[in-house]
């Protein structure tokens, strides 16, 4: 008599699948949970290194101004060309952030900002400084003067 067969590996993948659905259901909860916290980890780790940045345009600005050039300050391409940073700040993109940096049109001085690149998602904040050595930031771009390298009142200080 032959054996009858058996109504298991119905069950079996009945339950493999609903194995996978309940792994799959863990994952995406996890990924929901996970997800903001990665991208706001990668946000705050791109504004970090535009600060370090633009605190590196900072030494490469008093160096480039008492040794290269005396007297006077230089661009992103020129600061590059003399060694004082590296290539990539010197293309003007670096870690989520666009840079800019100038000499000032009138007095002796000079102003570098750094914008995300696309912002709410490389970056919140902008960033400017200037001859003070002082970093600003806002959470708009940042308006500074050509001539003095000044931002607006009201941009607040990193650090406070």
């Amino acid at each position: 008599m032959p054996k009858p067969r058996e109504a298991s590996s119905g069950k079996k993948l009945a339950s493999s699948l609903w194995s996978c659905g309940c792994v799959a259901v863990v994952v995406l909860g996890i990924a929901a949970v996970a997800g903001p916290k990665l991208i706001s980890a990668r946000t705050h780790g791109n504004e970090s290194a535009a600060i370090g940045s633009l605190k590196t345009l900072q030494s490469a600005q008093s160096m480039y101004h008492e040794k290269k050039d005396r007297g006077r300050y230089g661009t992103l391409t020129r600061l590059a060309e003399a060694g004082l940073i590296d290539m990539v700040i010197g293309s003007g993109e670096k870690q989520g952030y666009r840079f800019e940096c100038k000499p000032t049109t009138a007095l002796d001085g000079w102003w570098a900002t750094a914008v995300p690149a696309v912002p709410g998602t490389t970056g919140d904040r902008y960033f400017a400084t200037n001859q003070l050595g002082v970093i600003y930031y806002a959470l708009a771009p940042i308006p500074v003067d050509p001539a003095t390298g000044q931002p607006p009142e009201g941009t607040l200080l990193v650090g406070q």
